[in-house]
């Protein structure tokens, strides 16, 4: 029995370790961008700085580029996911251009951003396309929409 409980708290620990907390890092502009790491996928997610969503309103302004991938711990990490609420209330947030590898943007990514009229995608990205300032997957079978409050138009670069 005690066995039991040791092999199954280590399983849970195992678990929680693979998810690394949140930690930043600056892109090529030198904006710090807060990110969550799956050490077991290699891949990372964009998310809000502080403990929750409300712990830093404008934390964003401008225009912000997410890189494809980061270095982290000695391994490359492709940026895959923009999480819920991660650039909430950034009215001063103008642009967002989305890197190669973006799969996922939880649908309130970019709530309250009421100064953000573009979302760039770089002409590699394996997920999204731009046609006429709207977002689609790649191969344009579906409309994305990122947050009713958010995107004016979106175009490809």
């Amino acid at each position: 029995m005690i066995k039991r409980l040791q092999l199954t708290l280590l399983s849970l620990f195992v678990c929680v370790c693979a998810i690394a907390s949140e930690t930043s890092f600056e892109n090529a502009d030198g904006v710090e961008i807060w990110y969550n790491f799956d050490v077991d996928t290699k891949t990372a997610s964009v998310t809000y700085m502080g403990s929750n969503m409300d712990s830093y309103d404008d934390e964003y302004t401008g225009d912000l580029v997410i890189p494809s991938a980061i270095a982290y711990k000695g391994d490359v990490y492709k940026v895959t996911t923009i999480e819920e609420y991660a650039f909430y209330k950034c009215s001063q947030l103008s642009s967002v251009t989305l890197g190669k590898y973006m799969v996922d943007l939880d649908y309130n990514s970019f709530s309250a951003c009421l100064g953000l009229t573009d979302i760039y995608v770089v002409s590699d990205n394996e997920n999204y396309t731009s046609v006429d300032g709207v977002l689609y997957n790649k191969d344009r079978s579906e409309e994305r929409r990122v947050g009713k409050e958010s995107v004016m138009r979106c175009r490809s670069r």
